[in-house]
């Protein structure tokens, strides 16, 4: 393939695409998540870049931050090479969610504030939405508005002509209701990375500039998101060949929508974290398989959380009668201080699964045993950059065969955190106990290699990593202790716990001595402000009794403890954990709709939420707000699914949130099933 020498810039490569590519679709985005498409070739992207370089030339300078807030389409697409073509630092964040507006517009004034972002650009309907919030939001009122979807018709000026050092994207942690953190990347860091990716997944190494139609992408991840903006939407232009995505909620509604297009479209390469595979394999029917082709999926990447040997046995078992091919895995591992990829593939090898004795992991020591007391592990694959496995005590690297926390030295590494020095040294300034001129990013992950194959054996920070989100503990411990005036203030703790092959989150609380008649009453606090401010489900609430959620001398609490403490059985609970003895609801969540028909439905609905949040039917209160039942984002869209699919009638995402009830929503459905133009399309 023919190279184009010196092109060290994403921005120097879409340019060059532009000009040697013929027309043929670069970027496709599926608008109903099926056969709804608008597409793009890349001179289009190239020239609806430089028309909004323009606009954001009339108020910005190089250098300048600019947030991104778009939904999931081609209008991120070219506003992302927008900012580059004007020589600004792109912040992409999601807009805010109007069921969800108090968390969601906080993050989103956090991102702006710590940014010092002075312009936002979206497109004319999200500026619409948020024009409402200025009222309440006077420091987004402040800041210049730009609608890019309406920017002029040509463009006069040449893009700005970034250099490798320069910065190029912060991109904020994702899961954090507190203080975000941006990290922050180099146009030069954004290549290296790509270059890893290729190299890892058997593409080119380097960019090649005759467009190929041998390698088509696909994605339904954020792309204000490392693994959706780096690892999906950055790769195709990088290697050129199509790329085709799709809005992450049509995934969340029907997840089987993400494997028929792969099967319509013939990508080839598409990944998500291992929760995402697990749910396609269980929602998978014999009709399905019947009618998809899934032959040309040649890497099918999984990362962003823990992956589980079980799930890809399931998912290939599944998909193989439609040509999946197990060896089409490729597990990987990566953050977003490294800009993404850390170790994957390569795509040539099957995924490699060791089985290992669970008590000496326990202990740091990698040691061989199959049967009882063993864990299988499955490989991150091969490192593509220089990895050391560190005691992170003494900052000497790990004999062989122990485990040790995982360094990480190479171009891919960000410059730091944004506006955070001293954070900035003790994360990506390491040096080995030993000595040496070569600092290395410390990733609080711990591990250990054998050979070249990195395996990821637990987290050394406490990050919670619920279905690919990294939820930070004490996020939730504050929406905890802030749900009740009975939860005593600093004396809580949530962690994840590996419950039925899957990270569920487990909350330990300390109450007051009053509050033993009330527990069914905070548990329902502890689910609905959780659930409202996260969208995750707490699996479960566990009420102890004071002062005995274990602390450290000077005061802070010992998450690891308490969650070896629960898992033992050892918590001094003032009742049992709610799961297990919740008391049945009684009063008006028994009360039967007068309507048969409504009365139908709710116990229907009753059956569906009972599974989803594997609770007896009867413990699921009627008349309670769904946000209080502990339904998070995604067992919301599971039970619309279902309902459009089992009754033959839409149930909006919208109608599961606000204060709609379980008998509220089967009114409201007996009505749609009632009106002609009501039922499912």
């Amino acid at each position: 393939m023919a190279l184009i020498p010196d092109l060290t810039t994403l921005p120097a490569i879409l340019q060059a695409r532009a000009d040697r590519t013929d027309g043929r679709r670069a970027y496709t985005f599926l608008r109903d998540g099926e056969h709804d498409e608008e597409t793009l070739t890349f001179a289009d992207a190239h020239e609806r870049g430089l028309r909004i370089a323009q606009m954001l030339g009339e108020v910005c300078r190089p250098g300048d931050r600019v947030v991104l807030l778009y939904p999931a389409g081609l209008d991120f697409i070219c506003a992302l090479f927008g900012c580059w073509y004007a020589g600004v630092v792109a912040v992409p964040t999601y807009p805010p969610d109007p069921n969800r507006l108090t968390r969601t517009v906080q993050r989103l004034q956090a991102v702006v504030s710590d940014s010092q972002a002075e312009v936002v650009i979206t497109n004319s309907m999200i500026l619409g939405a948020v024009q409402a919030l200025w009222k309440v939001v006077p420091e987004l009122e402040s800041k210049r508005w730009l609608a890019t979807d309406v920017a002029g018709d040509s463009a006069t000026s040449p893009p700005f002509v970034v250099k490798p050092d320069d910065l190029a994207l912060i991109q904020y942690t994702s899961g954090s209701t507190g203080r975000p953190r941006g990290v922050m990347l180099t146009h030069g860091n954004l290549v290296a990375n790509e270059r890893m990716v290729a190299r890892g997944y058997d593409l080119s190494p380097e960019a090649a500039f005759d467009f190929s139609e041998t390698d088509i992408w696909f994605s339904w991840l954020p792309m204000y998101h490392d693994m959706g903006l780096i690892g999906s939407l950055l790769q195709p232009l990088y290697i050129g060949c199509p790329f085709v995505l799709m809005a992450p909620e049509h995934f969340l509604l029907r997840p089987m929508r993400w494997i028929y297009a792969m099967s319509r479209t013939g990508a080839t390469t598409a990944g998500a974290p291992n929760f995402a595979y697990d749910l396609c394999a269980r929602k998978a029917t014999p009709a399905d398989i019947e009618q998809l082709d899934l032959a040309h999926w040649r890497v099918a990447w999984n990362g962003s959380e823990p992956v589980r040997a079980d799930t890809l046995d399931r998912f290939a078992e599944t998909f193989a009668p439609c040509g999946f091919r197990r060896k089409a895995f490729l597990p990987c591992y990566g953050l977003a201080e490294a800009s993404l990829l850390v170790s994957g593939g390569p795509s040539t090898e099957m995924p490699v699964v060791k089985s290992v004795d669970s008590a000496a992991l326990e202990r740091g020591v990698v040691k061989p045993k199959e049967g009882l007391g063993s864990r299988l592990l499955v490989g991150s694959g091969a490192a593509q950059q220089t990895v050391k496995i560190v005691d992170p005590t003494t900052s000497f690297p790990v004999a062989p065969g122990e485990i040790g926390e995982i360094w990480l030295n190479g171009a891919n590494v960000a410059v730091g955190y944004w506006k955070r020095e001293e954070e900035t040294t003790e994360t990506f300034g390491a040096r080995l106990a030993m000595g040496g001129d070569e600092t290395y990013l410390r990733t609080g992950d711990l591990g250990f290699l054998d050979g070249n194959e990195l395996f990821i054996t637990g987290r050394i920070k406490d990050l919670i990593i619920v279905r690919g989100r990294n939820i930070y503990p004490h996020d939730i411990e504050r929406l905890v202790e802030n749900s009740h005036p009975l939860f005593r203030p600093g004396c809580s703790a949530a962690f994840a716990v590996e419950i039925d092959k899957e990270e569920r989150l487990v909350v330990v609380a300390e109450v007051k001595d009053e509050a033993k008649d009330q527990a069914q009453e905070l548990v329902q606090a502890v689910r609905k402000a959780v659930t409202e401010d996260l969208e995750i489900s707490c699996h479960t609430v566990a009420l102890v009794r004071p002062r005995t959620i274990p602390k450290t001398t000077s005061g802070k609490v010992q998450r690891s403890t308490c969650r070896k403490a629960f898992v033992d059985g050892t918590l001094d609970l003032i009742v049992a954990p709610i799961e297990e003895k919740l008391e049945p609801a009684s009063g008006p969540a028994s009360a039967t709709p007068q309507d048969p028909a409504v009365a139908k439905v709710a116990e229907y609905l009753r059956a569906e939420i009972s599974r989803l949040l594997n609770l007896p039917p009867d413990h699921i209160d009627l008349t309670a707000p769904f946000m209080s039942l502990g339904l998070d984002s995604l067992a919301a869209a599971e039970l619309s699914a279902a309902v459009e699919s089992d009754l033959k009638v839409r149930a909006y995402l919208s109608d599961l949130k606000h204060e709609e009830t379980v008998i509220s929503l089967a009114e409201r459905i007996v009505e749609r099933q009632r009106t002609p133009s009501g039922g499912a399309r």
